[in-house]
């Protein structure tokens, strides 16, 4: 199921009508097949929520912001989600692990250093200039 944030611009937030907000927000997505409300951040400084929602499409996110009465200023749907421990232990061997290739295909693996790519088998016949992608199976998320 795909996953969204969705930017909602507020104005002033008065924290003390969040339990009421988020109430008819749960009343609406009982009645709505697919859609799950994950979580949500909020930004008093800025006046804004972003909240992450799993929904068929984006439609069904602004159909249930319209039911509920809520500001949905910007929908975009999110590809991939990493995390600083994917970058930690990789790095040491200087490689970083993409979960999902840039084309979609499935994990990629790029050296980060020059070091990286000397003596690796996985470089035999490429230069140094150019990055080394190991394509593995897709990823499903």
């Amino acid at each position: 199921m795909p996953r969204y944030i969705i930017e909602r611009e507020m104005g002033k937030i008065n924290l003390e009508d969040l339990p009421a907000v988020g109430r008819k927000s749960n009343e609406v997505l009982d009645s709505m097949d697919g859609v799950v409300w994950i979580r949500s951040y909020i930004s008093e400084a800025e006046g804004k929520i972003y909240c992450e929602y799993e929904a068929p499409n984006p439609e069904a996110v602004y159909e249930h912001a319209r039911r509920a009465g809520l500001p949905a200023t910007k929908v975009s749907e999110i590809t991939m989600e990493i995390d600083p421990s994917m970058f930690r232990e990789l790095l040491d061997l200087g490689v970083v692990v993409l979960p999902c290739g840039a084309d979609g295909t499935g994990p990629d693996v790029i050296p980060t250093s020059r070091s990286a790519v000397q003596g690796n088998p996985a470089a035999a016949g490429s230069t140094v200039n150019q990055p080394i992608v190991k394509r593995n199976p897709p990823l499903r998320m």
